[in-house]
This record gives C-alpha cells, sequence and structure tokens, in this order.
C-alpha cells in the first residue's frame, strides 16, 4: 500500500469536459520512469474507458452468439432426423410416412428460420459492440524530459547563498559584542 501511494500521488489525471481530452502527468525523480508510468497508465486508462463503455453491448453480443449456437446445433440436428427419414424412406409412398417427413422438413424449415434471425441478431450485436467502442487517439505521447521539471538548482542555490550570508552577518555581530 506504501507504494500504491507514492505512486498515485505521483500521477495526475485531468479531463477537459469541453473537449474530452485527457490528460496525465507524471512527476518522478527519473525521467525515463515518468515516462514508462505515463504510458501505462494511458493504456490502462484506455482499456478500462472501452470495457466500460461496451460493457453493456458486449453481454448482448455474448448473449446472441449462445443463441446463435443453440439455435445452429437444434437446425442441424433436424435435418440429420430429416435426411435420415428422408433416405431410409425414399421408395415409400405410405401417407403416415409422408406426414412425418412433412412435419420434419416443416421443423426443419422453423429451425432454420430461427437460426437466420439469431445470426442476425448475432450481427446487429457486433454492430452495436463495434459503435460503443470509443476511438482513442493519443495527441502527445509521453516523452522522457531533458530538463527536470523538479526544484530549480539556481533559485535553490541563490536562496542558500542569501541565507548564509545572514548566518554568517549575524554569527559575526553576535561575536564581535
Amino acid at each position: 500500500s506504501d507504494i500504491f501511494n507514492s505512486v498515485s500521488g505521483k500521477i495526475k489525471c485531468n479531463v477537459d469536459k469541453k473537449t474530452d481530452v485527457v490528460s496525465i502527468t507524471v512527476t518522478d525523480l527519473d525521467p525515463l520512469v515518468c515516462a514508462t508510468i505515463a504510458n501505462m497508465t494511458c493504456k490502462k486508462l484506455q482499456e478500462f474507458i472501452i470495457a466500460y463503455r461496451t460493457n453493456k453491448a458486449n453481454i448482448d453480443y455474448k448473449y446472441y452468439k449462445k443463441l446463435t449456437a443453440e439455435a445452429k446445433s437444434a437446425y442441424v440436428k433436424i435435418r440429420k432426423q430429416y435426411v435420415t427419414l428422408a433416405d431410409a424412406n425414399q421408395d415409400v409412398t405410405l401417407p403416415s410416412y409422408k406426414a412425418k417427413e412433412e412435419d420434419l422438413e416443416d421443423e426443419m424449415q422453423l429451425k432454420y428460420n430461427v437460426y437466420t434471425a439469431m445470426t442476425a441478431q448475432l450481427q446487429a450485436a457486433q454492430a452495436k459492440l463495434q459503435e460503443a467502442t470509443p476511438a482513442f487517439t493519443i495527441i502527445e505521447s509521453a516523452s522522457v524530459p531533458v530538463k527536470p521539471a523538479g526544484p530549480k538548482r539556481l533559485i535553490i542555490s541563490v536562496a542558500m547563498m542569501v541565507l548564509s550570508f545572514f548566518v554568517v552577518s549575524v554569527w559575526l555581530l553576535v561575536k564581535t559584542k
């Protein structure tokens, strides 16, 4: 948890609601670590947004995929029964066999219609999933900074010189009295 807290404190994420631009800023001592963390944060954020926005469409797609597979297996099963009956009773002209053959043919046609409808629904769900998936454009990728963004050495050096001047001056004044 200490590592998580230290890393999460170094990452800043700003969202511009007007333009939907997400800016990720990482601050650390090592510039290469900053660039790596920024790239990984960008990748994970994209994965999360895609999963969040496509959750319902993905559930629907999986459901229609399951229904399509079930409809296909039911159609294949009834087709095999029909073919077996038709092949076995090809020269038979009895009305009972003909009625059974017509019943199986009707049932096979119904199963085929269900399978065709489920395939259409599956394709519609796939299109909806594609439509719900957001597109990302990286405007400016993470780069290793050339100059440090942290404390300015010149300002710190000047401040230390002024502070040491005052400390030495006060020490000399106290010592001479």
